[in-house]
C-alpha cells in the first residue's frame, strides 16, 4: 500500500509522512505485531489454502477430462468410458479410469516425497527446470 501510494501518488505520500502517520507504524511495533502474529491469522490463512486446494485440484481434474475426451474423439487416444453426468449440461463428463489413474499418481507422490520441505523442493525444481527451458527456447 505505501509502495503503491509512493510511486503513483506522490502527494498522497508526502501528506502520509507529514501527518506522522507513518512513524506511528514504525513506532506501535507491539499493535503491528499483534495484528499479523502466527496466532491471529493462522485460520484465515489455512481456510483460504484450504479453499484454494480444492478449487485447484478440481482444475486439474476436470481438464484431464476435457482433454482425454478430446484425444478420444481424435482417435489419438485408447477408447475409454467416458460418462456424461447431465443430461442438460453439455460437457459435464467423468471418467473414472482417468480418474483412478489420478488418484494413483497423487498417492505416489505424497508416498514417495513423505515429507513437506522434500516436495516444497521438488516443486522448486520442477519450476526452476520449466522456467529454464522456456528461456533456452526464446532466448
Amino acid at each position: 500500500m505505501l509502495f503503491r501510494t509512493v510511486s503513483t501518488k506522490p502527494y498522497q505520500a508526502r501528506n502520509y509522512f507529514k501527518k506522522q502517520q507513518a512513524s506511528m507504524l514504525f513506532t506501535a511495533s507491539d499493535v503491528i505485531g499483534l495484528l499479523f502474529s502466527a496466532e491471529t491469522v493462522f485460520w484465515p490463512v489455512f481456510i483460504v489454502a484450504t479453499f484454494a486446494a480444492i478449487v485447484g485440484s478440481q482444475a486439474v481434474i476436470s481438464a484431464t477430462f476435457s482433454i482425454v475426451s478430446q484425444c478420444c474423439a481424435l482417435n489419438c487416444f485408447p477408447p475409454v468410458k467416458i460418462v456424461h453426468t447431465s443430461s442438460r449440461i453439455y460437457g459435464q463428463i467423468y471418467v473414472p479410469e482417468v480418474n483412478w489413474i489420478l488418484m494413483c499418481l497423487c498417492l505416489a507422490v505424497t508416498i514417495g516425497l513423505r515429507d513437506i520441505d522434500m516436495m516444497g523442493h521438488a516443486y522448486g525444481k520442477l519450476l526452476f527446470h520449466y522456467v529454464f527451458s522456456w528461456y533456452l527456447k526464446y532466448m
